[in-house]
């Protein structure tokens, strides 16, 4: 029988952080530009996801970080939540 590999999905573990970080400036470089501000709430991601009410996936396997996603919460009323900072 094969092992079969175990991702699991994570919410927000701050030793996951610089991979949060790592993942999201390598695929906003390659799509976009880094700004500022995105070097500012990925460093600071507690307070501007975290304690905001949002909360940040990892997709692990073996205790490495695959992908990632994070839900902000918005103060909007057209929705409650925004898909950003993923890969």
């Amino acid at each position: 029988m094969k092992n079969k590999l175990q991702v699991e999905i994570a919410t927000y573990n701050h030793k996951y952080q610089k991979s949060f970080k790592d993942l999201n400036i390598e695929w906003i470089s390659n799509y976009f530009v880094v700004e500022p501000n995105d070097i500012k709430a990925l460093d600071h991601a507690e307070d501007y996801i975290i304690n905001k009410g949002g909360e940040i996936f990892s997709a692990v396997l073996n205790d490495e970080v695959l992908g990632v996603c994070a839900l902000i919460k918005s103060d909007g009323k057209e929705y409650d939540y925004e898909l950003a900072k993923w890969l």
